[in-house]
């Protein structure tokens, strides 16, 4: 169904365009004392992911097809015409990859936080620590529903469920993540008035997803 004669609102769209992406920020910081040696920061927001541009620029919904050429030598004919690589007979193509946009999906998006203490030690000496955290939300994934062997569905072991495709590949929102960390600082900015910077930080971190890039290993 081509999308100019899909029903409803979804006419002329792959899936509903969403118009209430709200994405705020706020940040904070607060000291303990008039001297100032003591520093709180908070921050925070909301952050929408666009769905990059191949979705639907390189892989052309619904479907697409592409040739490998192997075995090719570089030679200056070859740049005056690309095209001279192919060859002048028919050239048969490998089944078609048949790409589909989950008719619901939403804009994916990550909230993430910061917290960092400051304290100024001497006055050539300050230490810090700061814990940050991001959760990413309906984040994108390719499910590629006709993989070898998918046949089985269908008493066909070890085929593809439809054999004249690749793959049936559906985008939609299955995808989550989460990352933790904690940073720790030690710098003596007062070093610098003689041209030298002290420093050292030791972070560690935690990162869980279940889908670390669009393009995946489903497809």
């Amino acid at each position: 169904l081509r999308t100019i004669e899909a029903p409803g609102d979804y006419q002329n769209h792959y899936f509903l365009p969403r118009h209430c992406n709200f994405a705020p920020r706020l940040g904070l910081t607060y000291g303990f004392s008039s001297s100032g040696k003591t520093v709180l920061r908070l921050g925070g927001g909301l952050f929408f992911e666009r769905l990059p541009g191949f979705a639907f620029e390189n892989t052309n919904p619904p479907a697409y097809s592409v040739a490998r050429l192997t075995a090719v030598s570089l030679t200056p004919a070859l740049f005056d015409d690309p095209y001279s690589v192919f060859p002048q007979t028919t050239m048969p193509v490998p089944p078609s990859t048949v790409t589909h946009f989950d008719q619901d999906l939403k804009t994916a998006y990550a909230l993430q936080w910061n917290t960092t203490l400051e304290h100024e030690l001497t006055r050539n000496l300050v230490v810090s620590g700061a814990y940050l955290g991001s959760k990413g939300n309906r984040l994108y994934r390719l499910l590629n529903v006709n993989r070898i062997d998918s046949g089985q569905f269908d008493g066909r072991p070890g085929e593809r469920l439809f054999e004249a495709a690749s793959s049936l590949t559906t985008i939609n929102n299955q995808a989550d993540s989460s990352f933790h960390a904690v940073q720790l600082k030690v710098e003596s900015p007062g070093v610098r008035s003689i041209g030298l910077q002290f420093g050292a930080n030791y972070t560690w971190s935690h990162s869980i997803d279940d889908a670390s890039t669009l393009v995946g290993d489903d497809v």
